[in-house]
């Protein structure tokens, strides 16, 4: 990969972007060998923090484990890019 379309953490510093996982830890949490694969820079999507990756999303995702593991146990997540 050419070094000028890697993403850095330094890229999101004051840039108003929170670090959104598309594979959030608490989907894999259950395996503490993948856990520390969630946070490398290729399962991150920029999000708005305040009002939507920190509130609406954070919901989103916990109501979706919940009702995983209540109606389905194993469960499968899949991230689509627009």
């Amino acid at each position: 990969m050419n070094e000028k379309h890697r993403a850095l953490l330094r890229d999101y510093v004051r840039s108003g972007f929170d670090r959104g996982h598309n594979v959030p830890v608490g989907n894999v949490s259950a395996s503490e060998l993948v856990v520390p694969d969630t946070f490398y820079l290729s399962n991150i999507s920029p999000q708005v923090g305040k009002g939507f990756n920190r509130d609406y999303w954070a919901r989103l995702e916990q109501f979706c484990r919940r009702l995983a593991e209540h109606w389905y146990g194993d469960r499968c997540v899949c991230c689509f890019a627009a």
